[in-house]
């Protein structure tokens, strides 16, 4: 039903037509990325206003996890962390934090498109592996961050 409400540009809740939809197989620099946070101390400071670097730092994969935002309402990007984060992992979405891809290339990473678990899905890849060097992009990324609590 999904795919033929797509073909057919129909929807009856446009809200869950936007989220799916695939996005481009490419990141352009002035698109909004956002980490979704799942702890609620060590990667995010709601009384500074802060994300910090924690919350950017790779996986064991050496990859950093985020969804591609742009034309999303506030409303829709809460709710597709809460679909694609939240509820896969069994764990509460505490805050986000929203940057943009030109700042991750800045550094010398890459935001690289992965349309696995959904089309929004990306990665931020390119991380050295020396855990020093990691730390300090991820600093620079938080930096240009944008917290995001829910309300």
């Amino acid at each position: 039903m999904q795919f033929l409400k797509r073909l057919l540009g129909k929807s009856s809740d446009s809200k869950d037509s936007a989220i799916e939809e695939p996005t481009d197989d490419t990141v352009n620099g002035t698109e909004p990325i956002a980490r979704f946070i799942l702890d609620r101390k060590g990667k995010h400071s709601a009384t500074k206003n802060i994300v910090k670097a924690n919350a950017f730092l790779p996986d064991g994969h050496n990859e950093t996890s985020v969804y591609r935002i742009p034309e999303l309402s506030e409303s829709e990007i809460w709710s597709l962390g809460e679909s694609e984060v939240a509820q896969p992992s069994g764990r509460i979405i505490y805050a986000r934090g929203d940057v943009l891809a030109q700042i991750v290339e800045e550094v010398g990473l890459k935001v690289d498109p992965a349309p696995n678990p959904h089309p929004r899905h990306a990665n931020i890849i390119g991380w050295p592996t020396e855990k020093d060097k990691q730390k300090s992009l991820a600093q620079e990324i938080a930096a240009a961050a944008t917290l995001r609590l829910p309300t």
